[in-house]
């Protein structure tokens, strides 16, 4: 594992994401460049191919200029990556402008292979924050230059979960989910140290029965929202594991309900569609009424199940994303 520079110079200047995103794609392909120089000067075995993960889509372009195979790689949802390559086809069509926000509240069907879906629900959308929209909309659009230009196209799904998708996708590999194997003693794909100590705590609830909420590294919660989710998972009356990144809050430090902390230990994964209200907040009573909902329908509990159980079949010996796998390493020592 090795870091290369992004440009920024102090970590306060991260926090300016317009800033962060256009100075990684000017000066890290540079560095990339170099370390790969670098390490084919040095190394008997040379670096033959790049495998670029969507939101470095730039990572690509210095393989091409270098005569290096490239290999994209699609990490979220296949009907994301099939969304996106739509592009231009909305903007043509006035569903989208240029910068992806949505010019009709309609609800449209893109292709068969997808579902219905309105504008604002979009991968990029996030309403009432354009800066944000338009840094997850570019992104989106130089990963799909990439995806195009690219030996392979590979994605973190299995077949069997969205098929038709998947046929849709010219020379999609689905070689997932795939899933971290820790060596001890060895790094698993994360610089930051790893903290056990809610494993501990996990393993004093019953089974199946704690909420995971986490919200990934971008979205942004203003101080009422953040408030409503914490209460709506306290009236849950459910243990919960919450993942608070440090710049969560949008320009302001973390605030909990009074009280809050000294109730809770210090999640939140489901596919059921939140209610929001005419002032764009999600209440706390809407967000316990679908936990409930969650917790309690034994029809989603047995999906998730069968889910669980295609999922890895997938990988193993003769599943689709091993046999998939395989083909890519073949493929890749031709």
């Amino acid at each position: 594992m090795v870091v290369i520079p992004d440009g920024i110079d102090r970590q306060d200047e991260r926090k300016d994401r317009i800033q962060l995103s256009e100075t990684m794609v000017n000066v890290m392909p540079g560095h990339l460049e170099d370390l790969i120089k670098k390490i084919n000067l040095s190394c008997d075995e040379k670096i033959s191919c790049v495998i670029a993960d969507a939101t470095t889509a730039w990572a690509p372009d210095v393989a091409e200029k270098m005569g290096i195979k490239k290999a994209m790689f699609w990490p979220s949802l296949v009907g994301g990556l099939a969304l996106s390559l739509h592009i231009q086809e909305l903007i043509q069509a006035k569903i989208i402008d240029h910068n992806g926000t949505p010019l009709t509240n309609e609800k449209i069907q893109i292709s068969p292979e997808l579902p219905a879906m309105i504008p604002s629900e979009f991968i990029w959308s996030c309403p009432g924050d354009p800066i944000r929209q338009n840094i997850i909309f570019r992104y989106v659009e130089y990963a799909n230059k990439a995806v195009k230009n690219s030996n392979w196209l590979l994605c973190n799904s299995f077949y069997e979960l969205d098929s038709s998708i998947c046929d849709s996708i010219l020379n999609l590999l689905p070689i997932g989910p795939l899933l971290s194997i820790n060596h001890p003693g060895k790094p698993t794909g994360n610089f930051w140290p790893e903290d056990s100590t809610c494993l501990h705590w996990l393993d004093k609830q019953p089974a199946q029965s704690v909420i995971y909420v986490a919200f990934g590294s971008i979205a942004i919660f203003n101080q009422c929202q953040f408030e409503e989710l914490a209460l709506g998972l306290e009236l849950s009356g459910q243990p919960f594991l919450w993942v608070v990144r440090s710049d969560l809050m949008d320009g302001s430090i973390i605030k909990y309900p009074e009280g809050f902390l000294s109730y809770i230990c210090e999640v939140w994964k489901a596919g059921l569609g939140l209610n929001i209200e005419t002032n764009g907040i999600i209440s706390s009573h809407e967000i316990r009424r679908k936990l409930d909902k969650l917790l309690c329908d034994g029809g989603i509990r047995d999906n998730v199940t069968q889910l669980k159980e295609m999922a890895r079949k997938s990988g193993s010996e003769g599943g689709s994303s091993m046999n998939n796998f395989e083909i890519f390493i073949k493929q890749l020592r031709c």
